[in-house]
């Protein structure tokens, strides 16, 4: 193997493609045999080992990391997360391609191509460009970029935060465990990761490793290859010919992106995420309870002092719910509808508020009031975000259960791979007009998709498919007042009908 075209690079250095070291960890830090005897192929994975990670944390201002692999479909984020059974056909696996070059101090362009989605993200010094080829569309932001911004320099750093000190530490780890990998046979090169997957170098003078695996290496993913390279000291072109270009806020372009991969990695590497708040505290119109592992938040008073406190007691996982709706699932949704999704948000915010209550809005003003650095805008597109993908629920009584007793279930079926679960709070709500009741939900969302108020009236909600039909009272709005103002069945079907 060639050594020459890759230069010696610190491990500790900053770069936008961090969680492709998280993905080779991930890889060979699973459970694998004892050691076995050296030899020419196994130092040759572990010398790889080391340029790949090495490279993929580097300082250097030119570089290329390229990632091949075959899936069997994109996953959907937004939809139920089912295992697939044993005995499921296998489903035909297409070629998906992410290639990221870093051409100067503050220059990168990826490339993503797949069946389900392409595109090009281009860095420059005066913008950054987002182009879909096959939809016709760029978006573009220029000018200044904020604090949430995506140069390469101190990039990993400002992505992990405290757990940047351990990345030298985990790569010395990975380097041991492809130490103690057993050979798969004495020619093929491979390493056996575990029963299920294998590891190699590229083959020939290319820099790299391949992974397989019988079942999936993540989502979708059964085969994957990592290369290096070195790369050109110029930014890529890019052809804007017949491409229609949209302006956008440069400032909101690279923090969605920035916050999508932070909360991605969060999600999918849950050492990273910040700890969820699990102790009990008091603040004046609340309290934070954990019972049994799980967290009850108690509100009282106007719908300023109910806010302010659940702001108060909660504000890191509000943080975590707005990331999740309106930056991931943002950076997801624009890149598989072509259209910029904080601008479909505010458009429905724009269509929507005026049929929610004023008191509604100054609690939820009051929230992002409470925690620093979030702003009203954010945290009101993140409660609209439960008007695109609704779930499902059950009654059953009479003769459908065993004591004739009424039962009624919500399933919360989606959203788990934005992180969601994370954020859970179950919230009792006094209010100082209105009835108590008890809301199913997560930190910063004043809504309700599941709840129960004094006068025993349980609600859930089902379906779906609203998206665009923004004219009318948000379905998370009119669930809430049917728990604030109403006593009897027939006066919930008034509402709701009304």
């Amino acid at each position: 193997m060639s050594q020459s075209r890759i230069p010696a690079l610190r491990l500790d250095g900053p770069c936008p493609v961090f969680g492709l070291a998280v993905l080779s960890l991930a890889v060979l830090s699973l459970t694998v045999p004892g050691p076995s005897q050296n030899s020419a192929a196994r130092s040759q994975l572990v010398e790889t080992v080391r340029q790949v990670l090495s490279v993929s944390l580097s300082e250097s201002e030119h570089f290329v990391v390229h990632l091949r692999g075959h899936s069997t479909g994109m996953p959907d984020i937004t939809a139920p997360r089912v295992e697939e059974r044993a005995d499921a056909p296998a489903r035909e696996a297409a070629e998906v391609s992410l290639r990221f070059e870093r051409t100067g101090v503050s220059t990168f362009s990826v490339i993503g191509i797949s069946p389900w989605a392409s595109f090009e993200l281009h860095r420059l010094a005066d913008q950054t460009l987002l182009i879909m080829p096959e939809k016709k569309i760029a978006f573009r932001g220029r000018g200044e970029t904020g604090d949430d911004h995506l140069d390469p320099d101190e990039f990993h750093r400002r992505l992990l935060g405290k757990h940047r000190g351990a990345v030298a530490l985990l790569t010395a780890f990975a380097i041991d465990k492809a130490r103690s990998l057993k050979a798969l046979d004495d020619r093929s090169g491979q390493f056996r990761v575990n029963s299920d997957t294998v590891v190699a170098c590229l083959p020939g003078e290319r820099v790299g490793l391949i992974v397989s695996s019988r079942k999936r290496i993540v989502e979708g993913l059964r085969t994957l290859s990592i290369e290096v390279e070195a790369a050109p000291a110029q930014t890529r072109g890019f052809d804007l010919t017949g491409i229609e270009i949209q302006d956008v806020s440069r400032i909101e372009f690279e923090r969605m992106v920035f916050r999508a991969l932070r909360r991605a990695l969060e999600t999918f590497v849950p050492q990273l995420a910040p700890p969820a708040v699990r102790r009990g505290r008091k603040v004046p119109h609340g309290e934070l309870r954990v019972v049994e592992g799980q967290r009850l938040a108690l509100l009282h008073g106007s719908p300023a002092q109910i806010g302010k406190a659940h702001g108060e007691l909660l504000g890191r996982s509000v943080r975590q719910t707005v990331d999740s709706c309106l930056y991931l699932v943002g950076l997801v949704e624009t890149l598989r509808m072509g259209k910029w999704f904080p601008s479909e948000l505010d458009e429905a915010w724009r269509r929507l508020s005026p049929h929610i209550p004023l008191a509604h809005k100054q609690e939820l003003d009051a929230v992002a009031d409470a925690i620093e650095g979030l702003s009203r805008r954010e945290l009101r597109l993140g409660n609209i975000f439960p008007e695109y993908f609704h779930c499902s629920g059950f009654a059953l009584f009479g003769r459908a259960t065993k004591d004739g007793k009424l039962y009624h279930g919500r399933v919360l079926d989606y959203m788990t791979m934005i992180g969601l679960q994370h954020a859970a709070v179950t919230f009792v709500i006094r209010p100082d007009r209105g009835y108590a009741f008890l809301n199913v939900g997560y930190a910063g969302f004043i809504g309700s998709v599941t709840g129960m108020n004094e006068r025993q009236l349980s609600l859930g909600e089902m379906g779906g498919r609203g998206r665009g039909l923004w004219d009318g009272v948000p379905m998370a709005t009119l669930m809430r007042r049917g728990l604030e103002e109403c006593k009897t069945l027939g006066e919930l079907k008034s509402l709701f009908e009304d």
